[in-house]
């Protein structure tokens, strides 16, 4: 998928969510509860891929390797059960999200060990949810958001259910068994589940320096016969390795180390899927998730039947794929499907343009303040956003962003108090950045 096509179908899809959450009730739809985590991986591209396995296969030394740093604790016991996101960071950094709602707060790289694993956070005492790390690693910047989770079949009854819940939010899996006891139990239940969900899956052998190459191909047969059972279409590839061997190649500038380690032919596979097929797939689950936000929410046929019928219009002009129609729709014929036939709630022409390009500023605004802090520091500057585009801000950011990116504002309102000078709390519509946009393009 081109570039240009992409941002189409990204900024296409947007409108029916967009129009989705205001035809939706507020408070305990599914809608409102889940369009803001949607809207946030449009804005930020975020590709989830899903490492999975048993506990001790090796899924920490082998994210260390592909990242070709030392940064995820790694170990023979079992990890806490806490999902771990690496993304794309132009430093080195950490966060901890604690449960319950409570705020999220940073702290050093080399102190992962003591809320990551049992030895240093023994039953998760310290209450974790997620650990957030950014890397400044040229395969996350290229769009891969590496989530590592608990190990499965571990005494911790916790971390199977933990990485069986994020499952559905996993654009992508890599399952990391071993030569030792390949495809155990709860991992053939993973390949059963992303056949089902039809995402691309990437299986990983490890710890091929423990076997003679006679019995490692041995294993590989086995192995791809397995998947072959439960599989439609072509199989999988299965990538015999050693992720020890190859992070100690990278570390220590082995190149014929690392060919030996079996981790290059992963490397071109994911770069490979990066350039040809990563836009497409992408698309193609979220599409799925906003159907899924349809299917459950309590809204009527009659406002929700329109968006799903634009839904699958978007769907086969972006991917050429036919999906199954729901709702007594499956024989209806579409026209194919273009942005701008997208149902709106306003008909002007003007308002539409309007509020089309205010809302994919505020997409790209959003991410511009979760990532650089001097956007964070320009709008502090400007004292926010107005009251209306400041709703539309934390309607389509997620609650992190929101909290991460408006810290330096209210750092400056809070001085702004203690001056006494309460009048110029506020921003005017003359300092908000959307409002300035919207008269903008309305001159235009």
């Amino acid at each position: 998928m081109e570039l240009k096509t992409y941002e189409s179908a990204k900024f296409a899809l947007a409108e029916v969510l967009r129009a989705l959450v205001a035809k939706a009730p507020r408070g305990a739809d599914a809608v409102s509860r889940g369009a803001p985590e949607l809207f946030a991986r449009l804005a930020e591209d975020r590709f989830n891929l899903l490492v999975a396995g048993r506990f001790s296969r090796g899924k920490s030394s082998l994210m260390n390797a592909l990242l070709g740093v030392d940064r995820l604790p790694t170990g023979i016991l079992p990890l806490t059960s806490v999902i771990t996101a690496v993304s794309y960071g132009s430093q080195e950094k950490a966060w901890i999200t604690p449960d319950g709602g409570r705020m999220p707060y940073d702290i050093p790289l080399e102190k992962l060990r003591d809320y990551l694993t049992e030895d240093g956070n023994p039953g998760n005492r310290r209450r974790v949810s997620l650990a957030r790390i950014e890397l400044p690693v040229e395969l996350l910047r290229r769009g891969f958001h590496f989530v590592d989770s608990p190990g499965l079949g571990s005494a911790i009854a916790a971390n199977t259910k933990t990485t069986q819940a994020f499952l559905p939010q996993a654009d992508a899996v890599m399952l990391v068994s071993g030569f030792e006891a390949p495809l155990g139990a709860e991992e053939d239940a993973i390949v059963a589940w992303v056949a089902q969900a039809r995402v691309p899956l990437y299986i990983v052998l490890n710890k091929q320096d423990t076997v003679t190459r006679e019995a490692r191909d041995q294993v590989v047969q086995y192995v791809q016969r397995h998947v072959q059972e439960r599989w439609t279409g072509p199989v999988p590839q299965v990538f015999p390795l050693s992720a020890r061997d190859a992070l100690v190649a990278k570390l220590t500038r082995d190149e014929v180390g690392l060919e030996r380690s079996g981790l290059p032919a992963l490397e071109a596979e994911l770069t490979r899927f990066l350039l040809e097929d990563k836009a497409r797939v992408l698309i193609a689950g979220l599409c799925e998730r906003v159907r899924q936000l349809m299917d459950a929410s309590t809204m009527p046929v009659s406002l929700v039947g329109p968006l799903r019928e634009r839904l699958e219009s978007l769907e086969r002009h972006f991917s050429g794929e036919t999906r199954r129609h729901t709702g007594g729709t499956a024989s209806r014929p579409t026209r194919p499907f273009e942005p701008d036939e997208v149902v709106r709630i306003a008909e002007c022409r003007l308002c539409a343009e309007v509020s089309r390009q205010v809302f994919n500023d505020l997409c790209q605004y959003q991410y511009e303040l979760a990532t650089f802090a001097e956007a964070g520091q320009a709008l502090a500057a400007a004292q926010g956003l107005c009251a209306a585009h400041a709703r539309l801000y934390v309607g389509l950011a997620t609650d992190h962003n929101v909290c991460f990116a408006l810290t330096p504002l209210f750092k400056r309102l809070t001085a702004v108090l203690q001056e006494g000078s309460a009048s110029a709390l506020l921003a005017t519509q003359a300092r908000c950045r959307s409002c300035s946009l919207q008269a903008r393009v309305e001159e235009a």
